[in-house]
């Protein structure tokens, strides 16, 4: 059986949450999936519109979520992480470096919700 050492709570983050929000309200009017907005920013892009990264990674960690509301579905279908060979929302949701994070669900055309979730090391609101 693997055992693994408990990680450290997370704190939530203004500049990660209104980042997530914006990509997630993007996601759910253009009906799109993955981690580039409808104007072709990227994680990094939206999270420094609201904040700065003062940390030793100058980029977010970030998954996405599309169909379930209930933040506990959309939590074990990322750690689960089927049909995702690399389990890249799992070793997000995992990361030890991780100290923040902002979430956001928001409707979405296509598959009813989408969640959007940015983490990072170490930021500083705007």
């Amino acid at each position: 059986m693997l055992a693994w050492k408990p990680l450290h709570p997370l704190a939530p983050s203004k500049a990660l949450s209104l980042a997530a929000r914006d990509h997630a309200t993007d996601l759910g009017a253009t009906g799109a999936t993955g981690h580039v907005s409808s104007s072709g920013a990227d994680a990094a892009s939206r999270v420094r519109r609201h904040g700065t990264f003062t940390g030793p990674y100058t980029g977010p960690w970030e998954n996405c979520s599309y169909g379930p509301s209930d933040p506990l579905e959309i939590v074990l279908q990322l750690l689960i992480d089927d049909g995702v060979p690399s389990r890249g929302h799992r070793r997000n949701i995992m990361e030890k470096n991780v100290n923040f994070v902002g979430v956001s669900i928001r409707p979405h055309k296509t598959y009813r919700y989408n969640c959007v979730m940015d983490f990072a090391d170490s930021i500083k609101d705007n």
